[in-house]
């Protein structure tokens, strides 16, 4: 079920991509096209991390627990680096939202990596889920902003 979860979550990130690059400001290229470059990172960690399967606590990892591992940290990192530099893109309150939610993740990434080794996996799954729904929430944010600059008229000055 998680699995079917990281698929969908990363099909939902996708859809953001053209949005992102239909309203990609000139001014802001190098941050845009690095956000999007991130963006595109956790779409394609959480597709590998869903893929390749991990193995049961308690056990050994092999070279796909691996995979899986660094594909799911490489991924949990990117978005909120990505939110961060998207953040300037948005209208205030929404960058503001997104940059706090970004760094809440970053946070949580770090409380994860540390419950991941020398935690001894504690509280690992209460981290995770704080993770997911950060970042999930952060993405929510720079859908709804980028939806809204789609659907308010620009005004003649």
């Amino acid at each position: 079920m998680i699995d079917v979860a990281m698929v969908v979550l990363a099909a939902a990130s996708a859809v953001l991509l053209p949005a992102l690059w239909h309203a990609h400001r000139p001014a802001a290229a190098r941050p845009g096209r690095l956000a999007e470059v991130l963006l595109a990172t956790w779409v394609g960690g959480l597709v590998l991390a869903a893929v390749v399967p991990t193995n049961a606590p308690g056990l050994p990892m092999d070279a796909a627990a691996y995979v899986h591992r660094y594909a799911s940290v490489v991924a949990f990192l990117a978005l909120p680096v990505a939110g961060w530099l998207l953040a300037r893109r948005l209208p205030a309150v929404a960058g503001r939202r997104v940059r706090g939610l970004a760094v809440a993740s970053v946070a949580l990434a770090a409380a994860m990596v540390w419950s991941a080794y020398p935690g001894d996996r504690l509280l690992l799954g209460l981290v995770e889920r704080l993770l997911i729904l950060t970042e999930v929430a952060m993405l929510a944010v720079v859908a709804v902003a980028l939806l809204r600059r789609m659907v308010t008229p620009v005004r003649a000055a």
